[in-house]
């Protein structure tokens, strides 16, 4: 009986990722079309190209940093109370759920 209940949470979550994964793909497949759909992380990336753009448009590179890169250093602006920045001011409008996700997008960038 354990098994069966380890088996069918291990499905459901192999599903969500699975899902998950897919959505990214179509969003980045959107994004490069020229669509962004209003509320998908694609949309929420907009607002990085700013600073982070590509092809030399970037005041600092995101580019050869990993997901979890990004994402450590995006948590970091969020909870440094103290900073001032543009990046700091940005960091604390977005959830962590919201990061994870615009770190996952953008390190998926070639």
């Amino acid at each position: 009986m354990k098994f069966r209940s380890a088996l069918a949470t291990l499905s459901a979550v192999l599903l969500v990722a699975y899902s998950a994964s897919s959505t990214l793909a179509e969003e980045q497949a959107a994004t490069e079309a020229g669509h962004a759909p209003l509320g998908s992380t694609a949309a929420l990336v907009v607002s990085c190209s700013g600073c982070h753009g590509e092809g030399g448009r970037a005041i600092v590179s995101l580019e050869g940093l990993s997901a979890d890169d990004i994402e450590a250093r995006f948590l970091m602006y969020r909870r440094t109370t103290a900073g001032g920045s543009s990046m700091h001011r940005m960091a604390r409008g977005y959830t962590e759920e919201q990061i994870r996700l615009i770190a996952d997008y953008l390190g998926r960038k070639p």
